[in-house]
């Protein structure tokens, strides 16, 4: 079953189209719990439209969402994980090529209209938690005034999820150092939120070798995006970047042990319905228009279009 709804805070923001893609009877479908995760979903959408101003008119990010059997133990599961359906390159004239590649929804608002068709955002939670095989007792609440108790808010973790498909996702890749190839025609080309990656030194790494790099991303990472950083008192934010390497949560995600409340941080640590100001400076980083204060946009050259899809995850560790 495919059913859509449409939800968005002010006429000049952002709006959200959800595609709720599971069958009768199960997940957004659910005859206990459906309604109330559709009502969630909408609410977290209306949330993450009220900072996003649009940048052309019915601007609109597409999102399909589903619950599937995630897995986990008594004391620690994947609560969910979304992704873009595709990234876009453009032109920069920066890095190793010259590109950096645009997830789908970031690309939309910097060229100012559709780049593609279908969704801008997939995303996937754990029916698992719902049941006594993960997690034990704990559930997840699906009120939307974030009294979750000690169960799992879900409006905080789907604002998680959509921050993900907005640009949280690196592209580098954890066998060789490397980004990701999405196009033959631009191989090893970061994405626009792998742009303001740097090490201690703050070398950025998209300008490193690829040994170097991967040695990089598994000791010191900061993010030095001048939103980002004013955001967070003039230092450059601490990226999360464990040795070893966290497949779904290194690199795409704010160093949980300096930040472990960001709503951008790996392990789920409690009820959050705003995005803090260094999320929100980010996302200015990479162009969104956030309000009330609008990004500054860097100028983009031609375009070359990529299916991919990487999901980055958010976890519960007891």
């Amino acid at each position: 079953m495919c059913v859509a709804g449409t939800f968005s805070g002010l006429a000049n923001q952002i709006l959200f189209n959800v595609n709720y893609t599971d069958e009768d009877g199960t997940g957004f479908y659910d005859p206990t719990y459906g309604s109330a995760r559709r009502g969630a979903f909408e609410h977290a959408c209306g949330i993450w439209s009220g900072y996003l101003g649009a940048s052309y008119i019915g601007e609109t990010i597409n999102i399909a969402a589903s619950f599937s059997s995630m897995g986990g133990s008594s004391t620690s599961a994947t609560l969910g994980s979304a992704g873009p359906e595709s990234f876009t390159a453009g032109n920069f004239g920066v890095g190793p090529t010259g590109y950096l590649w645009l997830n789908a929804a970031n690309a939309n608002h910097l060229f100012g209209g559709d780049q593609g068709t279908g969704y801008e955002i997939a995303a996937q939670f754990n029916s698992d938690v719902d049941n006594s095989t993960v997690l034990g007792s704990i559930d997840f609440y699906y009120g939307l005034d974030g009294n979750c108790g000690t169960d799992i808010d879900f409006v905080s973790v789907l604002l998680h999820e959509i921050g993900h498909g907005l640009g949280f996702t690196s592209l580098i890749n954890p066998a060789s150092g490397a980004y990701y190839e999405l196009h033959s025609a631009i191989p090893n080309t970061p994405s626009i939120y792998d742009y303001f990656l740097a090490d201690s030194s703050l070398t950025p790494l998209m300008n490193m070798t690829d040994a170097d790099r991967l040695a990089a991303a598994t000791d010191e990472v900061y993010w030095t995006g001048s939103a980002a950083t004013a955001a967070n008192g003039g230092t450059p934010v601490s990226i999360f970047s464990p040795n070893p390497w966290e497949e779904g949560s290194s690199i795409s995600h704010e160093d949980e042990a300096t930040n472990p409340d960001a709503l951008m941080s790996p392990y789920y640590s409690g009820s959050l319905h705003t995005p803090d100001d260094i999320t929100l400076g980010m996302l200015s980083d990479m162009g969104y228009d956030i309000v009330p204060e609008p990004a500054t946009v860097m100028m983009i050259g031609s375009v070359t279009a990529a299916a991919f899809w990487i999901r980055r995850r958010y976890s519960y560790m007891a």
